[in-house]
């Protein structure tokens, strides 16, 4: 089983993983390169600084779930990373 961590999406069409996770980094990256730019819409952070509120965390990331829901995605497609410290 292959769980990818990058923003290369030509790394994901080739692995072709069962999950993708990457970071804000990763994803600006691509954001800047044309060839990717049909691929993403909508790019979607858990704010740091909630790191230390857990509470404040899990909330936020079922807000982002929420509306990815209401934009027709599936919840077996959604991984939110929560920042750690």
């Amino acid at each position: 089983m292959v769980v990818a961590d990058t923003g290369a999406v030509d790394a994901v069409r080739k692995y072709q993983p069962v999950d993708c996770t990457t970071n804000p980094s990763l994803v600006f990256g691509a954001l800047n390169d044309p060839a990717y730019k049909d691929l993403i819409a909508v790019s979607t952070e858990v704010d740091a600084r909630l790191s230390f509120d857990t509470t404040a965390s899990v909330a936020r990331a079922r807000e982002i779930t929420a509306d990815y829901t209401k934009r027709d995605v599936g919840k077996d497609r959604i991984l939110i990373k929560l920042a750690s410290t």
